[in-house]
């Protein structure tokens, strides 16, 4: 059987989910990482079914997360760095192996910075509580916003990529 999605690629769109899921967890347990191992404990053999459950859940968070991506990408298409969508879900050889390279960890890539802005997001509207300054402080706000980005500079560079690996051709054929 071909399956045409990769391990990493399904990666790609779970993992931005399971960070909201598990903000939302944790935020409903006030941050407290033993209550939230308690409550699991204490469910036994339905512990199984809970996780597969927040499991499922987690990808369609992520599906969700990468739907606002995919609407983004006219945005950035306006910036002038469109990518030639076409050539890269072709089936030339060259354009599989930059789908799993760099197309799959731009997609990552800005699926968590999405995922990040959608916490900050929820915590404005009080659905979430951040966490408490005596857990975390301004040095780790500071970390954390470095991370979030490290990723948005990581999506832009790989964009860019993609934008001159999938419009090479073109210019070559132009250029004739």
């Amino acid at each position: 059987m071909n399956f045409p999605l990769k391990a990493h690629q399904l990666i790609s769109h779970w993992v931005p989910g399971l960070i909201v899921l598990m903000t939302l967890v944790l935020s409903y347990f006030k941050w407290n990482y033993t209550d939230f191992v308690n409550v699991f404990a204490r469910q036994g053999s339905v512990a199984t079914t809970s996780i597969i459950l927040l499991s499922i859940v987690a990808f369609v968070i992520g599906e969700f997360i990468d739907c606002i991506r995919d609407l983004l990408e006219y945005v950035w298409d306006l910036t002038g760095c469109k990518i030639d969508c076409e050539r890269l879900f072709s089936n030339d050889p060259e354009m599989v192996e930059i789908r799993d390279s760099y197309w799959t960890y731009y997609v990552m890539s800005s699926n968590i910075v999405i995922s990040s802005l959608l916490c900050l997001f929820l915590y404005k509207l009080k659905i979430i509580i951040l966490i408490p300054e005596t857990i975390i402080s301004c040095t780790g706000w500071l970390i954390g916003i470095f991370i979030v980005g490290i990723f948005t500079a990581n999506a832009c560079t790989l964009r860019y990529e993609l934008c001159k690996i999938t419009n090479k051709k073109k210019e070559i054929l132009s250029n004739d």
